[in-house]
């Protein structure tokens, strides 16, 4: 008889890697779906009576599912190899380093680091309760890294701290279903014990003269002694935490600045620069606002007849609870949308707890002398000024974002990347990036789907540059749009240039030798 294990993984990245594992245990029918210790439970509630014989999870799910079910609860623990994994991926990242860890496996991970001769600090903690102070505590005294287990990784990124959770392998999920089968193997045997002992009884019923004989029974065990999980309080979709990995630390820090004012804001810069990410990130930081409630109007792709849809929605989602709406080019918006759009803010703002975020490539004083943005509606808008600048500007915090962001990889699609070359990361670093941050998403993402190694060399980055390279030499070949008048064309070029200057005006005037005047009367 094949046993039937449920698998829960409480980050996506767990589930690929356990999708990759099971295809070795034809012996087992193992099913495998994505659930964190809230979504864990509801799953388990609606399964028929007799489904599954063990339930394989990780971290804080184990109690709580525990508590829904009898069915024995084996948990993913943290192996020698996720341990040693995490400790070389984040050997590279500079600045101080601390790892937050519950005191059952803190001895394990300071054996490691001594081996590997880390400089990462290990602290730790016996309840939950006490991980938000200990974060805030490792804040203050200026430590930039934080690698711990869910509940660490999610309140040190609350705090505007750069984070990395402790993934599991390959081998810590053989483990686990290793132990799965020899429990049901367990499980069976009490079975046919207890069937023993029925039938022994039964027989000494019948024949109340015979001696009563001894019979070993094997004592069926306290399942859930070996799932001594952890408990977290409640893990928020990995959806809110996306976005930190994504900007350098100093970035990151100035757009959790910008979330302290209830003042609506306005994100400037190349649209490649992930504004939207930004301006969610502004709204998790916000502490007077909710992120549940965060709404993106898309202001290219609405159309004039769109206003009294977008009114009534937009009642509808505020009516309850405040939030933001994030307005992403709005400088793409119609003059005739503008106007109509006018009031319908100042009455959400009037009567709802709502702020405003809005993206544009320029600046609001372009935009207007350009005809692009209304004045009244920059009104509105225009309260707070954030310049997100290119990313050639943060080439030395590169190497920092590379291995964070490499650790985000891992929680989402399985990759079991050990480590870096130096080498490797000085080459990220002193790349130009005339894509910004969506060219080094896209190379990242790139790398972990190519890479069949546990270590990144130089070679494999230097490879991977040099295509991107040609890639951004074909694209500097495309013309100017050479339509129109005279004025016309020497406006798209100046354009141009402030972009590729990430809009610093005096960048443009020494590049070009002209004077401030003369700039903002060819813009007009």
């Amino acid at each position: 008889m094949l046993a039937n294990i449920l698998l829960l993984a409480p980050y996506s990245g767990l589930r690929e890697t356990a999708l990759a594992v099971i295809a070795d245990y034809p012996n087992a029918n193992i099913d495998v779906h994505l659930g964190n210790y809230i979504l864990g439970p509801k799953i388990i509630k609606k399964l028929s009576p007799g489904s599954y014989d063990v339930i394989i999870t990780r971290g804080g799910s184990v109690l709580a599912c525990q508590k829904s079910t009898d069915i024995p609860i084996i948990e993913i623990h943290i192996s020698a190899f996720d341990m040693i994994r995490i400790l070389k991926l984040a050997e590279n990242h500079t600045g101080k380093k601390a790892i937050l860890a519950y005191t059952n496996i803190s001895q394990s991970f300071e054996n490691i680091r001594s081996l590997l001769n880390c400089d990462i600090e290990l602290f730790s903690y016996e309840n939950h309760n006490e991980v938000k102070h200990l974060v805030d505590d490792l804040a203050r005294k200026n430590y930039k890294l934080i690698i711990g287990d869910c509940i660490v990784y999610r309140t040190a990124k609350r705090a505007g701290l750069t984070s990395m959770l402790i993934t599991s392998g390959s081998e810590a999920v053989r483990s686990a279903i290793n132990e799965a089968l020899r429990i049901y193997e367990i499980v069976i045997q009490a079975k046919s014990d207890v069937m023993n002992i029925l039938s022994l009884k039964h027989l000494e019923n019948n024949n109340p003269n015979d001696k009563k004989t001894k019979s070993p029974v094997r004592a069926l065990m306290n399942y859930h002694e070996y799932a001594k999980g952890i408990s977290i309080e409640r893990l928020q979709s990995l959806s809110e935490s996306n976005a930190p990995e994504i900007f350098p630390d100093s970035l990151q820090k100035k757009i959790k600045d910008y979330s302290h004012t209830p003042l609506n804001t306005v994100l400037t810069g190349c649209d490649d620069m992930c504004k939207e990410e930004a301006a969610y990130l502004i709204a998790c930081y916000a502490k007077h606002r909710s992120a549940d409630n965060f709404i993106t109007l898309h202001c290219g792709m609405l159309e004039n007849t769109d206003a009294s849809r977008i009114k009534a929605y937009l009642t509808n989602s505020f009516a309850s609870q405040g939030g933001v709406i994030f307005l992403d080019a709005a400088d793409h918006l119609s003059k005739t949308l503008q106007a109509e759009l006018i009031n319908i803010l100042k009455n959400l703002h009037k009567h709802y707890n709502v702020k405003y975020i809005a993206s544009v490539e320029f600046s609001m004083e372009i935009c207007v002398q350009q005809k692009k943005i209304l004045s009244p509606f920059r009104k509105i808008l225009d309260e707070v000024s954030f310049d997100l600048p290119l990313l050639k500007t943060y080439n030395d915090e590169l190497s920092n974002l590379a291995v964070v962001y490499l650790n985000r990889l891992s929680m989402f699609n399985g990759c079991q990347i050990e480590g870096i070359e130096r080498g490797a990361l000085e080459l990220l670093s002193s790349y130009s990036w005339p894509g910004n941050l969506r060219q080094f998403i896209r190379v990242m993402n790139l790398l972990s789907l190519t890479q069949h190694k546990s270590y990144i060399s130089k070679h494999e980055i230097q490879v991977l540059l040099q295509t991107e390279c040609t890639l951004d030499e074909q694209k500097n070949f495309i013309p100017v749009d050479l339509s129109g008048s005279l004025k016309d064309i020497e406006k798209r070029i100046l354009l141009q240039v402030l972009q590729e200057e990430g809009m610093n005006q005096k960048k443009v005037e020494a590049r070009l030798q002209i004077p401030h005047t003369t700039l903002w009367r060819k813009l007009k």
